[in-house]
């Protein structure tokens, strides 16, 4: 896919914390998928109706007049199109793409599929759907040299008795980690985790630990986190509030019941905990979420 390159972000620094579900800079080329609350109302979107669906209008146009201003061309997809049909038809509008072939017109260095060359599950559930949905998909890309979505990348699978030192991954490579509910496994296996939260970066590894009870973490893999994402789990608001407090200034309480509305509407939260406590949470990616705000606009709704 064009808009993947190795080592790129999703929030540039020229778009001032805004996001880009999207983006390669090599190419100058940004994509944009716009839901139905970037058209209309929205109650789970727009807490203060009218003037909330405005903002987004606002934003929406800001990054555009930036994305100009730095001739980057952004695709924006409606939700009503199809997503991939919609991207290559206006990649061969704008020449990124051979009309005939439906392949690039020019061969990019750095230009990737995915991000990450080696995804390794570690767990005892290794057979879940969703699991096997990204192990379908890497095969699928791996299977033929000859086609040119060809990538050179692996899905493999370990139990935590498996688990190596971080030193023994090539760097040259960058590995995904994925520790699926392995929190009740003793000392001795946590003990092998750490490592790669607190260097993995060093050997180009990045490492998600999934756990239903988040205080039961490791202290040393919960400090050396970079992101926290809550998914509804049945957790109580106190719970909730006892996880977010060291993220933020506002009230846990109250926030905690903003964070469990969206919760149990399937939604997830993301804290970003290298930001400053004022802009650390998002819907999702790429939805920032004023906690301040949505207290107020609570508390509102309340009266």
């Amino acid at each position: 896919m064009l808009l993947s390159v190795e080592k790129s972000t999703c929030r540039p620094n020229f778009l001032d914390g805004m996001q880009l579900d999207g983006y390669n800079k090599e190419l100058q080329l940004a994509f944009e998928f716009q839901g139905p609350q970037h058209y209309n109302l929205n109650s789970m979107f727009h807490r203060r109706g009218q003037i909330d669906l405005d903002e987004q209008k606002m934003r929406d146009q800001e990054k555009r007049d930036i994305c100009k201003e730095q001739g980057i061309c952004l695709i924006e997809v409606p939700y009503t199109a199809d997503f991939y049909l919609f991207i290559k038809h206006t990649l061969i509008e704008k020449g990124y793409l051979d009309d005939a072939s439906g392949k690039k017109k020019s061969s990019k260095i750095g230009e990737r599929n995915v991000k990450c060359d080696d995804v390794i599950l570690c767990g005892y559930h290794l057979n879940e759907p969703k699991y096997g949905i990204v192990q379908n998909f890497y095969k699928y890309l791996a299977q033929y040299k000859s086609k040119p979505y060809y990538e050179d990348i692996t899905f493999s699978t370990l139990t935590p008795d498996e688990i190596p030192d971080p030193k023994k991954f090539n760097a040259k490579r960058s590995t995904l980690m994925i520790f699926e509910d392995v929190r009740s496994d003793p000392p001795v296996i946590q003990k092998k985790i750490i490592p790669y939260f607190s260097r993995g970066r060093h050997e180009n590894i990045s490492s998600i630990y999934i756990s239903q009870k988040f205080h039961r973490i490791p202290t040393d893999i919960r400090e050396n986190a970079t992101h926290i994402v809550l998914f509804s789990g049945g957790s109580s608001i106190r719970k909730l509030a006892d996880i977010i407090s060291p993220y933020t200034d506002a009230d846990p309480h109250k926030a905690s019941k903003v964070l469990d509305g969206y919760l149990r509407q399937k939604e997830f939260v993301v804290i970003d905990i290298n930001k400053p406590r004022s802009e650390s949470f998002s819907l999702r990616w790429d939805t920032p979420l004023n906690l301040e705000r949505e207290i107020k606009s609570l508390g509102n709704t309340s009266n």
